[in-house]
């Protein structure tokens, strides 16, 4: 058993020398490539077997490569120039060859960069292009701040792309995130403030990229800048002002705002000049052929009513202060309202005074959107919109296309719309509705208990159309017309003969001053003597003719120039209302 072991190892080992032999012998023959071999290349074991130019692939000769095109196998991407073998993907750059030192996102190895776009590995965007380190030409990992960035060449960092930069020599040099160059170092830096979200506006804004102290009114500036109040992004800034008067602009087309309240923009622009009191702020007026607000004197409405009132009304409810009779919210000084004041006999009279509003009342002016009546300085919301009170179309004539007429007993401007029928037109109630008149009022005078069936009936002409007014089933001699608002009795024409006057009346909830018919017309004019009403052209006797009011400028007679709130016996009570007084 012995023996046959030894027989068969020595055989094997004999078998082995052989193919020993043979395969060195394959090698070491071949001084020339056998293009009959597979691979079109010679056998081989070790490289120095191959011809120059050539590698060996494991077991035949393959041509070296010299970039990384000469790679055709989708596994093995990447030449080794100094051993002409292609290898795999490569995951960073120590697994490059020195030739291709950089390893792309894809894990291609490719040479040396010169500038950061050559790097195209998000990851890898930053190029180290000082020679003097030893990074030189490898793309890196981005930096985040300056002390990422060692060379002295590129000591700025932009940190959204990662990139080092060169020394700054002005802001524009610099990223967003460093906009500010130290031109004696060439260094980007962050200041202070870039705008005013670094600060606490209105307390402190940014200028210049530090925060300086703010502004909330002009007087916080110098006399010659304003307080920038209106321009998003550079609001509570100190600027200068474009004008001090209005000769600095171009006057009525343009004026100064040279106090910041006159106009509702804020102060020192030269801005359109104003054409009515809306163009301008609360409390000032418009003097249209200059085109300039002006503070609108109030008088002492506000005043302690211990000395008297101008007015004689003193509000005893509202802090015991002096007040007195509006037509429009304008009336009224900043934190009051033009409202219908119970005047305190009783009943439901009521007169337009101007109140103080309280601290949840809004200051809405016409036609600013609500939501409620505490939104508008009017207190009254309508569609959505502020309303503007009124005494007669005159106060509505700068607004588009209003009218003064009653709205929940109350004289507001409102859209005219279809609504144009004057003083006097008949038919608002027999045959249409008070929303054919201007004013979205009708009356009807009637004689009781007529018992008519047809107009035929009605032979006084003075109520010719027969009715049942009372909707009761009962008819009666009537007559309906239209009538209007009015301050003085120039506030109401005649129309087709009839005359009228105006009267204080109460409608609905509130007293209304308003156009009535006048069926035996005095001749009396303001100041004549008189015992009788009736021997007055506006009906309204107190020894002597007298006229009714709602601001100065109705009260015509140089006598009676000055128009005053006083209390006269009305519709059978003592009531409250603007007379022309000496």
């Amino acid at each position: 058993m012995g023996q046959q072991w030894r027989g068969i190892i020595g055989a094997a080992a004999a078998v082995g020398s052989v193919l020993i032999l043979l395969v060195m012998g394959m090698g070491a023959g071949c001084s020339s490539c056998d293009t009959g071999s597979a691979g079109g290349s010679c056998a081989c074991v070790f490289d120095e077997e191959c011809p120059p130019g050539q590698h060996c692939g494991g077991c035949w000769c393959e041509p070296d490569c010299t970039t990384n095109d000469d790679c055709t196998d989708a596994n093995l991407p990447n030449c080794d120039p100094s051993t002409g073998r292609c290898m795999g993907p490569c995951g960073d750059e120590v697994e490059c060859p020195p030739e291709l030192p950089n390893c792309d996102e894809n894990g291609i190895c490719f040479a040396s960069c010169e500038s950061h776009e050559d790097c195209l590995d998000p990851a890898q965007p930053n190029c180290q292009m000082d020679g003097n380190l030893e990074r030189f030409g490898r793309c890196g990992a981005p930096c985040e701040e300056a002390s990422d960035c060692p060379s002295p060449l590129y000591p700025n960092c932009d940190p959204t792309p990662g990139v080092c930069l060169e020394p700054c020599e002005a802001d524009t040099d610099c990223p967003e995130e460093l906009p500010k160059c130290e031109t004696s170092t060439g260094l980007c830096y962050a200041p202070a403030c870039v705008d005013d979200t670094g600060c606490d506006p209105p307390n402190t804004v940014c200028e210049d990229y530090e925060c300086v102290a703010g502004c909330e009114t002009h007087a916080d500036c110098d006399a010659a800048d304003r307080c920038d109040l209106i321009t998003p992004g550079h609001l509570y800034h100190c600027e200068p002002r474009d004008c001090s008067a209005d000769s600095d602009c171009n006057p009525p087309t343009t004026v100064c705002d040279s106090d910041g309240l006159a106009m509702t923009d804020g102060g020192g622009y030269c801005l359109p000049g104003c054409t009515s009191y809306y163009d301008c702020a609360i409390g000032y007026d418009c003097d249209p052929p200059n085109g300039s607000c002006t503070a609108h004197d109030y008088g002492d409405i506000g005043e302690s009513c211990t000395n008297g009132c101008d007015s004689d009304f003193c509000l005893a409810g509202m802090g015991n202060l002096c007040t007195d009779f509006c037509c429009v919210q304008h009336d009224c000084p900043p934190g009051w309202g033009c409202r219908p004041y119970d005047d305190s006999t009783g009943g439901v009279n009521s007169v337009d005074v101007c109140v103080v509003l309280d601290a949840t009342q809004g200051d809405g002016r016409f036609g600013d959107n609500c939501g409620e009546d505490s939104n508008c300085r009017s207190d009254d919301c309508f569609a959505g919109a502020c309303l503007e009170s009124c005494c007669t179309h005159d106060d509505c004539d700068h607004l588009p296309s209003q009218a003064c007429q009653t709205i929940s007993s109350r004289s507001m401007c409102v859209d005219a719309g279809t609504g144009l029928d004057p003083l006097g037109s008949p038919g608002c109630s027999t045959t249409g509705s008070p929303g054919d008149c201007l004013a979205n009022l009708c009356f009807t005078y009637y004689t009781p208990d007529t018992g008519c069936t047809t107009n035929a009936d009605c032979t006084n002409p003075a109520y010719p159309t027969c009715y049942d007014y009372f909707q009761d089933g009962t008819t009666d001699c009537v007559r309906d017309m239209c009538v209007d608002h009015c301050c003085n009795v120039s506030d109401c024409p005649d129309y087709q003969g009839d005359q009228f006057y105006c009267a204080k009346r109460n409608f609905g909830v509130n007293d209304l001053n308003l156009c009535l018919l006048i069926t035996s017309p005095g001749a009396g004019l303001e100041g004549d003597a008189c015992t009788s009403r009736t021997q007055c052209r506006s009906l309204f006797c107190n020894g002597v003719c007298r006229a009714r009011c709602c601001t100065d400028i109705d009260c015509t007679d140089p006598a009676y120039p000055n128009c005053k709130l006083e209390q006269h016996l009305t519709s059978g009570e003592t009531r409250w209302v603007n007379v022309c007084v000496p």
